[in-house]
């Protein structure tokens, strides 16, 4: 193998690593979005009906 192969080969990872990491914080940061927005459930009423 020739540098520039080795070069490649080593930019290729790390770019690779870089977006996998940059996918993975924003679909953390989209899920604790949701999360956050989704309202609680309110209470049912649990008396029973005449």
């Amino acid at each position: 193998m020739n540098l520039n192969q080795i070069i490649n080969m080593v930019m290729r990872t790390v770019m690779r690593r870089m977006i996998n990491s940059g996918i993975n914080a924003s679909m953390n940061a989209g899920q604790n979005a949701l999360s956050k927005r989704k309202k609680p459930a309110a209470p049912q009423d649990q008396s029973p009906r005449d």
